[in-house]
């Protein structure tokens, strides 16, 4: 079974691909592009990531929001499956939130990715195209990301360990920062019931 990532735009813009080797270049990392058919540099939909050795790392989809089309799809199915999972005061902000995205990049993650220091030229990758789409990350098995990047949705299975930035909503609407031991059950129950865990760190 595959494993994604998503980065949820805002803006459909178009990334050339010297934007992203630049941005691994400042990270210190490179790696190769192959392009999927009738492709090109500046505007492509579809995206092969290798490391130096060859290994193919991740294949990037971008997929605009279009009524019938695959990105819609995937952003009606999220609104499903989100309604079985906390905090409430997330799914109702999601659920409003994802009307206004506009383009879904979909990394498919391979193995290859998880060895070594690979999966940061992943990482590099998803964070240059965020920074330049804005909107909201979305992980397999984590859940979703705030504007801000703070992790907002509880979907990690249940051996999940870790610190986590993570954030929730206050009566005011604004965003409550915190990094938390997602390893901790008294800290789980707190973020699921939408609070800012006891022994969690303000920030």
């Amino acid at each position: 079974m595959a494993y994604y990532i998503r980065v949820l735009g805002l803006e459909d813009v178009d990334i050339h691909l010297d934007e992203l080797s630049a941005a691994l270049k400042i990270a210190g990392l490179k790696a190769a592009f192959q392009l999927g058919e009738f492709c090109e540099p500046r505007k492509w939909s579809m995206l092969e990531v290798r490391a130096e050795n060859g290994a193919k790392l991740a294949q990037i989809e971008r997929n605009r929001v279009v009524p019938g089309k695959l990105a819609q799809a995937e952003l009606d199915e999220f609104r499903e499956i989100i309604r079985a999972h906390q905090p409430l005061s997330a799914v109702q902000w999601l659920d409003k939130y994802f009307g206004r995205i506009t383009v879904v990049y979909a990394f498919r993650v391979l193995g290859a990715a998880l060895l070594e220091d690979n999966f940061e030229i992943v990482s590099a990758l998803k964070t240059a195209i965020w920074g330049r789409t804005g909107g909201l990350l979305q992980n397999d098995e984590e859940g979703f990301s705030n504007d801000n990047g703070d992790h907002i949705l509880w979907q990690f299975p249940e051996e999940v360990s870790g610190d986590k930035y993570c954030a929730v909503l206050d009566g005011g609407g604004s965003w409550q920062r915190f990094r938390m031991d997602l390893g901790d059950h008294f800290q789980r129950m707190a973020f699921w019931a939408g609070e800012v865990p006891q022994m969690a760190v303000r920030l």
